[in-house]
């Protein structure tokens, strides 16, 4: 439960809240100071739940996911590979590896930038857009029956990649030699089907989300020749899960063979291959994504229609503060000859297109269930960021230039009247 409140009153409501939101207002600092969060007006609450909520609740629950889904790869590709040796007790990786470059290192950065740069749609029309927030509160998405799939998907990866690389090869998994170059292989493998599963999850592909995988992987590039030359201690009985001796001279061996990247091509796009026929039978049953993208267009522009509708019945009714009293001198310096052109050009409009708007209405609540509202399983979003990020920049930059000139022309008018008096 989310508990809001203003004043001391509201103390004991937000304390019995799973998260409290305090509100700085006249009743003084208890609120604030008894709950988790704390804003200086209420209107910051639309900011805060429509885009900051529902970017936190999708980020993290991706997050999970893929955290469980390369842990799993990982591990489940070496008890395949302990499978192959008929659980021999032979080690894929070194333990080194397989405790800690595999599963923390070389896949951290993509994954850590992921929960703080991801968007898949732009802010503003989050913001004016209260349906996608839906989602969120039907809990759609974390389920233990997307976790599970998940899993089922790392599962199916690592046997691909455990026989792709064991099978490529040509030779026993047995001989020394095969074990090391397998190792690499199997390793560059795992790696490579983490990041692309965690490509098909990222929608703004800002600078720091493309550095963060290109960083990974050429740390993977930097470090292979150096586990193929360092020996790290001398293997004993007490430090032999630090030594890389078992890999010594597989760097020519592997990259100079061209089985070596025909498997690092194709292992990783047959290991998603989930994932892209799920894709696939999602838009030949129900369309591309465009019809979403749309949709929620359409309801981006009428909530902006709704503000421009409601600040015209506020100059209508009167001015009441100093920018109302700004723009309704704006409004009355126009002739009226425009202003009622623009307001029968608007109710034909208006009329002509009811039945429309209550399609694109009807429409818009059909995807939001087909896709139980959630955005992250499309493909592409760079329709919705071409359509809204530059449009309403240079909205808001003729706004910005309206209000000054609007300013500039309240105060010379007042000029003119100390003047005049």
């Amino acid at each position: 439960t989310l508990a809001i409140g203003d004043g001391a009153n509201d103390v004991a409501m937000i304390k019995a809240g799973h998260i409290g939101v305090g509100i700085i207002g006249k009743e003084g600092r208890e609120a604030v100071n008894a709950s988790d969060f704390g804003i200086g007006q209420f209107r910051f609450l639309r900011q805060m739940l429509l885009v900051h909520g529902r970017n936190n609740y999708r980020r993290l629950a991706i997050f999970i996911y893929f955290t469980f889904y390369k842990n799993m790869l990982n591990s489940l590709t070496m008890w395949f590979y302990s499978m192959l040796t008929l659980a021999s007790g032979v080690l894929l990786w070194p333990s080194i590896i397989a405790d800690f470059f595999a599963p923390a290192v070389f896949t951290v950065l993509p994954i850590l930038a992921y929960p703080l740069f991801d968007t898949d749609v732009p802010k503003q029309v989050a913001a004016s857009t209260p349906e996608l927030y839906t989602a969120g509160i039907a809990r759609v998405y974390y389920t233990n029956g997307r976790l599970f799939a998940w899993v089922a998907e790392a599962a199916f990866a690592a046997c691909v990649v455990t026989y792709f690389s064991t099978f490529s090869l040509n030779n026993s998994p047995y001989e020394a030699t095969s074990t090391a170059s397998l190792a690499v292989m199997t390793l560059w493998c795992c790696s490579g089907v983490a990041y692309l599963r965690l490509a098909f999850e990222i929608h703004s592909w800002t600078f720091i989300e493309v550095f963060s995988v290109a960083a990974m992987v050429l740390f993977l590039v930097a470090f292979t020749p150096i586990m193929s030359v360092w020996n790290g201690p001398i293997p004993n009985n007490e430090n032999a899960g630090f030594s890389f001796s078992t890999l010594n001279g597989t760097f020519p061996v592997n990259f100079s063979d061209a089985t070596f990247y025909l498997t690092l091509t194709l292992a990783p796009v047959v290991a998603v291959l989930p994932k892209l026929l799920f894709n696939a039978s999602k838009i030949n049953t129900y369309g591309s994504n465009r019809g979403w993208q749309i949709a929620v267009a359409q309801v981006h522009r009428e909530a902006q229609e709704k503000e421009r509708q409601q600040a015209c019945r506020a100059i209508q009714e009167g001015p009441a503060n100093r920018d109302s009293a700004v723009m309704a001198e704006h409004t009355r310096r126009q002739s009226r000859r425009e202003l009622s052109a623009h307001r029968s050009a608007r109710e034909r409009a208006t009329a002509e297109e009811p039945s429309r708007a209550a399609a694109t209405h009807r429409e818009f609540w059909q995807v939001v269930r087909r896709h139980n509202g959630i955005a992250q399983d499309d493909a592409t979003i760079a329709h919705i960021w071409k359509q809204f990020k530059n449009p309403d920049v240079a909205r808001s930059r003729r706004r910005s230039q309206f209000t000054a000139s609007t300013t500039a022309s309240a105060a010379e008018t007042e000029r003119e009247e100390e003047v005049e008096v």
